[in-house]
């Protein structure tokens, strides 16, 4: 992003992502205006409306997120930034019941993004109604959709039983 930046320095998505990823607080009140002033030349487009929907959320003012990404959903009912951001926003609130109908309706639409599926259960963890069987069925089928099929591509590395095999040291530079 920084070289982005030296390119072109007024590129309000490099600022924006630069923001999130130094989880810089400053920056991302400033991205919050970047949007708004882009928003207000050129309309509110899904993805704007997602970017303002996750720069409100990264900068803590969760019921503005929150009512960015309702807009955004009820325009673009299947926007996936919108769906994780508004379950984001609602697990920070301590809504856990709605951030997980959120998190599994972005599944529906995104099956191989283990990242909102593993919110899943992890919300189902401030669930009161839930027993520990129910909670640990959770994890399980969490693991059997996502974790057994990495098990099976792991390289195991099988060493050889020659005790005179030259041993060989690699070096990996950054």
């Amino acid at each position: 992003y920084r070289k982005a930046l030296e390119l072109q320095p007024g590129y309000d998505e490099a600022l924006f992502n630069l923001a999130i990823l130094q989880n810089n607080a400053q920056a991302l009140q400033d991205s919050v205006g970047l949007i708004r002033r882009r928003i207000a030349e050129r309309g509110e487009s899904a993805y704007l409306l997602g970017m303002m929907a996750l720069a409100l959320k990264s900068s803590r003012q969760l019921a503005a997120a929150e009512a960015t990404c309702r807009k955004l959903l009820d325009r673009h009912p299947d926007h996936i930034i919108g769906l994780v951001t508004l379950a984001n926003c609602l697990s920070a609130r301590g809504n856990s019941i709605e951030s997980i109908e959120y998190c599994e309706k972005a599944v529906a639409l995104r099956p191989e993004m283990s990242g909102i599926f593993s919110n899943v259960p992890f919300e189902s963890n401030y669930l009161p109604g839930l027993s520990p069987k129910e909670l640990f069925q959770r994890h399980l089928q969490w693991a059997e959709r996502y974790e057994a099929p990495l098990l099976e591509k792991q390289f195991r590395h099988t060493p050889s039983g020659d005790p005179q095999r030259k041993l060989r040291i690699g070096y990996v530079s950054g």
